[in-house]
């Protein structure tokens, strides 16, 4: 294992060392990844607003739409300052990386996890429709399905406290210059990210 490899693992949060291979594909495929995935949810939300939301699967299928957008959002800067810091180790950063590595990093996965609640109650409301074809649309009516997002979102927000709340920003003061800036503080990651994967 190079010098490289070895930075590689060691910028990977909070993922093992043992996924290193996983991203070595990643680190080639992620921003094509992004860039579709964004361009294809943008286009998504175009059309269901053109279109009219005007039932309860439209109103899932846009917020799903909006939910994965958001998530690419944020996530797209840890992408690309992963691989900033995969082929230049050494590269000086204006700023501290934990801004677009560190800070979106839990936001991004409490949308990812919104994305799944919603995927889960639109296979619900899918089997509803075939199970109940009569009385499908005066029990899925738009505004119940409105509430139904609400909720998802509050739970998705609720699970991800935790391991949000390990995250605050601070003040530190350059010797050298006496000019104050930001940092990340990250405090009792490992036993909030246990707990995290235990609740999520």
């Amino acid at each position: 294992m190079d010098a490289r490899d070895t930075n590689l693992t060691q910028i990977i949060f909070p993922y093992n060392k043992e996924f290193l291979y996983t991203f070595w594909i990643l680190a080639s495929l992620a921003p094509g990844i992004v860039v579709f995935g964004l361009c294809a949810n943008i286009t998504n939300i175009v059309v269901f607003l053109k279109a009219g939301v005007k039932d309860n699967v439209t109103t899932l299928l846009l917020s799903l739409s909006a939910s994965d957008l958001t998530f690419l959002i944020l996530l797209s800067g840890r992408v690309c300052a992963f691989l900033i810091k995969y082929h230049d180790p050494e590269w000086e950063w204006p700023f501290a990386r934990d801004f677009i590595e560190t800070l979106p990093y839990w936001p991004a996965f409490t949308f990812y996890a919104f994305s799944s609640y919603i995927s889960v109650w639109l296979g619900v409301t899918c089997c509803a429709c075939v199970a109940m074809p009569l009385q499908f649309k005066s029990v899925f009516t738009k505004s119940r399905t409105v509430k139904a997002v609400l909720i998802l979102f509050t739970l998705a927000v609720s699970f991800h406290i935790p391991v949000m709340s390990m995250i605050r920003l601070a003040w530190e003061t350059d010797s050298n210059t006496n000019h104050s800036f930001a940092v990340v503080i990250r405090q009792n990651s490992e036993s909030l990210i246990r707990f995290n994967d235990i609740l999520n």
